[in-house]
């Protein structure tokens, strides 16, 4: 007996990854390009603000390691979650203080009431 009956269905599962790989990618590029028109269509598009990519960030999280502190505003008025933790369990602030990201930290905490 195979464990997979339909692997049309596995397929399908590969191509849906793969699209969204390819659309956090994109909405990331438009982030750091601070492209808020195509920021926009892709949240419309339904891409998640706050997803985690491969290498276990959000884009904010993506945007302070790479030191894109404008972009990594940006998200943050577009209604990013600055307590979300990555897959290692850091939040933004975390990340910001140990990068010495001291303007970004402050941003950060003074914005973390209101969501």
């Amino acid at each position: 007996m195979s464990l997979c009956r339909n692997s049309q269905t596995v397929e399908g599962a590969s191509a849906t990854y793969q699209e969204t790989k390819q659309t956090l990618k994109e909405f990331q590029e438009a982030v750091n390009r601070r492209d808020r028109a195509e920021i926009n269509r892709l949240l419309r598009k339904g891409v998640n603000i706050n997803a985690i990519n491969e290498a276990g960030d959000t884009p904010l999280h993506q945007c302070i390691r790479d030191g894109r502190i404008e972009s990594a505003k940006l998200l943050v008025e577009l209604g990013a979650d600055v307590k979300r933790a990555n897959r290692d369990g850091w939040s933004p602030a975390h990340l910001a203080t140990s990068l010495g990201q001291r303007d970004l930290l402050l941003y950060l905490l003074l914005n973390s009431n209101e969501r």
